[in-house]
């Protein structure tokens, strides 16, 4: 069989599982086809394809950093990508840990050690070596480049943040990236798995992987591409910090639905998840600040209880899962994969999804911008920029990962930055403050560049000028949002009202739901107090006009040290 005709059949095999259901012998034919392929490939002599280096950032996420690293051999066992020896030979890991807790880096050094015996070559990058790398630059270099990789001489060098951690190992991949005539550099978060979820008929969900690795590669051989960002199915990929208002609406639509059923009836809410892939930032409060139409509709709840149970049991699996929104779950908003033909869907990008993106030996040259304001928003401010310089090189896919925001253990994070589990409650304190200022980060770059940025020389007060612009702009969209949020919460609490015949487990979870929610979003909380108070000035706003000035210096420093 041709080349061309078994790629033909592994694109109608994808769409076929996509449209008409996941059966069992079309996985087994996809699979089976691949490793044919894999095998013809491995006869014909020298294999040009690119090695595919994958790198995990890990802040404290053991059990997440497992569940990645299986998916990973999962594809490898399936799929057979570049064939094996010792080891999978075209594929590696790099784990480039960011974690606080001691038990947490010993337990991901046996993670390592156990991948590697598995035959998935898993090297750990480690703080140690980390701060070696950082600290063999040269005084000017170390100084002028703290803002993107740290202060090397931290005594603590745990949780620098996942954008100083990419940077760091940008360093590394640059040591390495010669040892391999061809190679991609493979990001991905830690609480990502290589499958998608896909919605059968009756409404039950059902995993399963493509042939990542081989898209992947075709995509960066049939091109010139430098950059490719890819995106996420499952749990969204923004901050609940931005997701409440959506949230409570599709929370009170159900409560009106469950209340007006009998509670020891059947249960009502199987076999309706609906998704509307023209909508994707449907879980977005403010999706329209990017180009996206808001619609009105809220989103059903689907019981994910077996049947039989009554819709009072329905209840209680529901209100015991509200919590979890603030570790970034959506009960209502997934996103479920829809198959689109991969090299068809390949687009001019402006948005880089850090937790999926992938990039050539050339694109080490463009680091994580503004990295030491540890902000949200990161990864699409990369994309302005890259979209900028790169035109048609930067490119996104419909290649998608699997996204779980919580362990099936604890049915929680394991760890997330600026979120707070305490007695009182869960506190999206850093986690608003950092998705705010990302915003501001974020939309003051994307003006810049309209103004020639980078390149062209702007003076502190043009940059200040845009920037406060930007933060007034946004003050006033977030302070609208929140006093929406505060509406529905007051709705939620009256809809609960006098609820006397409710099972008590069910009226609890709700209360204590509309507690966090108060805690975060009331008049008296942090983020409300951020967005209204005129008096609550933040060095924020300075440190990032800061940033915005340095970065043009960063790139040359940052280029000239690559060559060294």
């Amino acid at each position: 069989m041709k080349m061309s005709a078994v790629h033909n059949e592994l694109e109608n095999i994808e769409e076929r599982i996509s449209s008409k259901g996941v059966k069992p012998e079309d996985l087994r034919r996809y699979e089976s086809l691949s490793q044919e392929m894999e095998a013809y490939i491995s006869t014909q002599g020298r294999d040009d394809r690119n090695h595919i280096m994958l790198v995990v950032p890990v802040a404290d996420r053991p059990q997440h950093l497992e569940n990645a690293l299986k998916s990973i051999l999962d594809l490898c066992e399936s799929f057979h990508y570049g064939g094996k020896k010792k080891y999978f030979t075209k594929i590696s890991v790099l784990i480039a840990e960011d974690s606080c807790k001691k038990s947490c880096r010993d337990r991901n050094k046996e993670i390592v050690e156990i991948f590697s015996q598995r035959g998935l070559r898993t090297i750990y990058f480690g703080l140690k070596e980390q701060k070696e790398i950082l600290t063999r630059l040269s005084f000017s270099a170390q100084k002028e480049l703290d803002g993107i990789v740290g202060d090397a001489h931290s005594d603590d060098f745990s949780h620098k943040g996942a954008s100083i951690t990419r940077n760091i190992t940008y360093l590394k991949l640059n040591q390495i990236k010669d040892d391999f005539d061809n190679i991609i550099f493979y990001f991905i978060d830690s609480d990502q798995e290589f499958k998608v979820n896909s919605v059968l008929d009756d409404g039950n969900v059902v995993f399963y992987p493509l042939n990542y690795f081989h898209h992947l590669d075709r995509i960066f051989t049939d091109s010139d591409i430098e950059v490719f960002t890819g995106k996420v199915v499952g749990d969204p990929p923004v901050s609940p910090s931005v997701m409440a208002a959506n949230f409570l609406d599709d929370v009170c639509s159900f409560l009106y639905q469950v209340f007006d059923c009998e509670p020891e009836g059947s249960c009502c809410f199987h076999g309706n998840r609906k998704y509307d892939n023209k909508n994707d930032a449907a879980y977005h409060d403010m999706a329209d600040l990017f180009g996206f139409k808001i619609k009105s509709n809220t989103f059903d709840y689907t019981c994910n209880l077996e049947l039989p149970h009554n819709n009072a049991d329905c209840l209680v699996r529901f209100s015991s899962q509200l919590n979890l929104f603030f570790d970034g779950v959506h009960l209502t908003r997934k996103n479920y994969y829809q198959h689109e033909n991969i090299e068809e869907s390949i687009v001019a990008a402006r948005t880089v999804y850090t937790g999926n993106y992938a990039f050539s030996k050339n694109a080490l040259r463009y680091f994580i911008p503004f990295a030491n304001l540890k902000l949200r928003m990161a990864g699409p401010t990369m994309g302005r920029l890259l979209k900028n310089k790169l035109g048609s090189r930067f490119v996104s896919a419909h290649l998608p990962m699997l996204h779980e925001r919580t362990i099936d253990n604890t049915g929680q994070s394991e760890y997330r930055a600026g979120i707070q589990h305490t007695g009182k409650g869960v506190s999206l304190h850093g986690e608003f403050e950092r998705q705010y200022f990302g915003d501001v980060m974020l939309f003051s770059v994307e003006e810049l560049v309209k103004s020639g940025y980078p390149e062209k020389d702007l003076s502190r007060n043009d940059v200040e000028t845009i920037v406060s612009d930007k933060e007034a702009f946004l003050r006033k969209g977030y302070s609208k949002k929140i006093q929406q949020v505060q509406g529905k919460i007051d709705k939620l609490r009256a809809i609960c009202k006098d609820k006397v015949h409710t099972n008590d487990i069910s009226m609890s979870n709700i209360s204590s739901f509309i507690e966090n929610m108060e805690l975060n979003f009331s008049e008296e909380s942090f983020a409300y107090q951020l967005v209204t108070n005129d008096n609550m000035e933040s060095s924020q706003i300075k440190n990032i006009i800061d940033a915005i000035l340095d970065y043009k210096n960063e790139l040359t420093v940052w280029s000239k040290l690559l060559e060294q």
